[in-house]
């Protein structure tokens, strides 16, 4: 598969049977795995920072796109067409689904994260606390949990539900553990 050379971003979809990138001309192509042949070409344009689909497989969703890469889009893969687009004030780095896919977490470089509804494209929290862009998002399998890392170096745990700040520790968050401990 041939990538672009400046960001080259990729996402598995939750059975990985299907593969997700930016291709050359900068369209974002589905794939079928392991033969790799096109499944889709989404409408629109984007280099993103990141993408990613839903749990349920139904929707994908790219941030960092757009002239100013403060945008992130959520696809709708039955048809392919955008579903929204979700403006942010500065550069969009990362994002994440939760579980049920009823939001989207978008980590700007604003330093705060954004949770929107997927379905609405409402934006329903906004999350101060990073002193440094928001690069690496992650909800726990129950989607109560929401773990944001920034370029400040520090990784902070919110209530998904509240936006309230639970903890915050040095360091960069990965993931979560898939029994979610």
């Amino acid at each position: 598969c041939p990538f672009p050379a400046d960001r080259g971003v990729a996402a598995f979809d939750a059975s990985a049977s299907r593969f997700a990138h930016a291709d050359q001309d900068r369209s974002l192509v589905i794939r079928s795995l392991p033969q790799g042949r096109v499944l889709q070409r989404l409408e629109g344009k984007a280099t993103p920072y990141w993408m990613g689909f839903d749990r349920g497989g139904r929707r994908f969703a790219a941030a960092g796109c757009g002239k100013n890469s403060n945008t992130a889009i959520i696809y709708d893969l039955d048809s392919g067409r955008i579903l929204s687009r979700l403006f942010h004030p500065y550069h969009t780095f990362a994002a994440a689904w939760d579980p049920g896919g009823r939001r989207l977490a978008v980590g700007c470089s604003d330093y705060r994260v954004y949770v929107w509804d997927a379905e609405s494209a409402q934006c329903l929290q906004r999350l101060d606390g990073h002193s440094g862009d928001v690069v690496r998002l992650a909800f726990d399998r129950s989607g109560v949990l929401l773990a944001s890392t920034g370029w400040d170096n520090r990784t902070l745990l919110w209530h998904a539900d509240t936006g309230e700040l639970l903890t915050e520790t040095s360091g960069n968050l990965v993931a979560f553990a898939p029994d979610g401990k």
